[in-house]
């Protein structure tokens, strides 16, 4: 019979692309509070707190085959709101977490304009799903039965996961305006240097906090200026920056940005919710700590302690570090 989907050439992709930036992404309604709690997966009997943690199991496998990849954070974090976005329309026992969500970094590959061939995504994505998360030997070969069927059907989910999204594929995402907001809380150069740029600064950090809200379902119901904005109000409170003090402000710095702090608390805490939740009861890579880092860490609360980790784990990748050492905190922590 005819074919009666084929993948859309490259002229095709620019042409939908420039078109969905021309419409905006605004245009995406953002759901109230009570709609994220009565999503379609409800009608199948799939509680919030359930599919909260299954959303996040699968953002947590588009993160790391698009890490595997070598694939940009902005088609990471993509291939999540598609994901998010996907699942707002149907419900999680409609179609295969797996199947989506290899579609989505695939698509996203696409839109962002970091292409990947389609057999790569999938056996990346294999590798993750088999070896990674199920801890099995093998993957199934890219010439196997298995592959060649799951290959088919990320065909087909494909343009359905389009119609889902209503083919406006460009994505705003807070990290631009976190880099824009931080400029204009540090106009001073020796300001930034003292407290933005490098590995350990709120740039960095902040960064890290955005990464996790897409964890969350946060990027259905705000706008990503106020992602951005709390990702900012954590990272200040992480390194315990008081910025109204150091800037002899008389009023907090973010009322300028049309926020009350009750908020910035409440998506804090989703933020940090996500991040602690997709990462409970999985093995932790281990990290390196001297002797005045391990003073610090246990003098440091649970929250303090999650995020000072990351920090570590993040730099150690960066630097192409991937040697053994000894997690000086977790046995500290399992006492707890």
């Amino acid at each position: 019979g005819k074919t009666l989907w084929r993948p859309l050439r490259a002229w095709q992709w620019r042409l939908w692309c420039d078109r969905s930036r021309r419409s905006g992404m605004e245009g995406w309604k953002k759901l109230s509070d009570e709609e994220i709690r009565h999503l379609p997966s409800r009608s199948d009997g799939i509680r919030f707190e359930e599919e909260k943690k299954m959303r996040k199991e699968a953002i947590k496998w588009i993160s790391k085959t698009g890490e595997s990849l070598k694939m940009q954070q902005f088609t990471i974090a993509t291939a999540s709101v598609f994901f998010h976005r996907f699942y707002s329309r149907y419900s999680l026992k409609e179609f295969s977490r797996r199947l989506v969500a290899c579609t989505c970094l695939f698509l996203a590959a696409k839109t962002e304009e970091t292409r990947k061939k389609l057999d790569d995504v999938i056996d990346h994505f294999n590798y993750v799903i088999y070896v990674k998360t199920m801890r099995a030997k093998e993957r199934p070969a890219k010439n196997s039965k298995e592959f060649q069927e799951f290959r088919r059907n990320v065909v087909k989910m494909e343009m359905q996961l389009m119609e889902a999204l209503e083919f406006q594929f460009y994505v705003v995402h807070p990290y631009h305006l976190l880099v824009e907001f931080l400029k204009k809380l540090f106009p001073d150069p020796e300001d930034s240097k003292a407290h933005v740029n490098g590995p350990k600064g709120l740039a960095q950090t902040a960064w890290f906090f955005v990464n996790d809200s897409l964890r969350s379902m946060l990027c259905l119901s705000h706008d990503p200026s106020k992602i951005a904005l709390t990702a900012i109000y954590l990272a200040l409170k992480h390194k315990k920056i008081d910025y109204d003090k150091l800037k002899k402000r008389t009023t907090p710095w973010y009322l300028e940005y049309g926020i009350q702090k009750e908020q910035l608390e409440s998506l804090g805490e989703i933020i940090i919710e996500a991040y602690g939740e997709a990462n409970s009861g999985r093995p932790r890579k281990e990290v390196r700590l001297s002797a005045e880092e391990m003073k610090q860490y246990q003098k440091m609360n649970p929250e303090e302690k999650k995020l000072f980790l990351k920090n570590k784990r993040a730099a150690a990748l960066h630097k192409g570090s991937h040697s053994k050492g000894v997690h000086s905190g977790t046995k500290a922590d399992e006492k707890k």
